[in-house]
């Protein structure tokens, strides 16, 4: 887990998740911008950060997670997984490079 960021996409039903570059990373969070109105809100877009555990993700993400217990998930406000990483502070960074208004979610 290279700077404590692991991009995959959750979404995808099968259990080797792929681990995407930064480029597709990217994308998304572009995509994620251009929302359609029904889902905008003003201002930065919303993206809320939640504690996820290791041991429910698939194994191809548990092995890079290397020992730790829990992850921090990036998701848009369509509930689109963007994001894994490795603490809470470091996923309200990413959101906030991304431009993007990160919302804690418990």
């Amino acid at each position: 887990m290279e700077h404590g960021l692991l991009h995959v996409d959750l979404a995808r039903v099968l259990p080797d998740s792929v681990v995407q570059n930064d480029h597709d990373q990217n994308r998304k969070v572009r995509a994620m911008h251009e929302q359609d109105d029904t889902t905008k809100t003003n201002g930065p877009p919303i993206v809320y950060i939640r504690k996820v555990a290791v041991a429910n993700l698939p194994r191809d993400v548990r092995k890079q997670a290397r020992g730790l217990d829990t992850l921090y998930a990036i998701g848009s406000e369509t509930g689109e997984q963007l994001a894994l990483v490795k603490n809470r502070n470091l996923a309200f960074m990413v959101a906030r490079q991304h431009d993007c208004t990160p919302v804690s979610v418990h």
